[in-house]
Order: structure tokens, then C-alpha cells, then sequence
């Protein structure tokens, strides 16, 4: 096995921006869930419930990680 470097992906979500987030799972820390947004997968900081729309703010990005509060 080995690694092949590849183009980045595009950043799709902007910091301080509001989105809409389709919460799909529990996170693997305590009180985050896992969402998708703008195709992206992201981290939303607070317990919101599996299978709800919340709308959430981009508080950090780096390197394509996404959290939402």
C-alpha cells in the first residue's frame, strides 16, 4: 500500500456563514453529531438529535474540517 498525493478539494463552507445541516449521526465525542452540508461532511458541537435539519454556524476549518455550532 501507499499514498499518492492529489489535488486538495475545494473549502465549500465559509467561516462566520450559516448553514443548514442534515444531522446523521453521533459523533465520537460526547455531545457532537455528524452532519452533511453543501455535499461536505462536518462536525456540529451540540446534541441536536439523529435524522433533523438544524441550521448551524462555521466556527473553524482547517484543512477541509469542518465544525458548526
Amino acid at each position: 500500500m501507499s499514498l499518492q498525493k492529489t489535488k486538495r478539494l475545494p473549502e465549500k463552507l465559509v467561516k462566520g456563514e450559516i448553514y443548514n445541516i442534515d444531522v446523521k449521526e453521533k459523533g465520537w465525542l460526547q455531545g457532537h453529531m455528524i452532519g452533511v452540508a453543501e455535499n461536505r461532511a462536518v462536525t456540529l458541537l451540540k446534541d441536536t438529535g439523529k435524522g433533523k435539519i438544524v441550521k448551524a454556524k462555521v466556527v473553524e476549518n482547517k484543512n477541509n474540517i469542518y465544525l458548526l455550532k
